[in-house]
């Protein structure tokens, strides 16, 4: 169960940042556009 619980946190946390990383582009690419 411990080993379970381990290899669900990681992709989660890959995931969480993952999705930062695209919020972030496409947060400068509209700050490109309306600029």
């Amino acid at each position: 169960m411990v080993r379970e619980t381990r290899y669900r946190s990681n992709p989660d946390t890959i995931d969480m940042i993952g999705i930062g990383m695209v919020l972030l582009t496409l947060a400068l690419w509209l700050s490109f556009i309306f600029i």
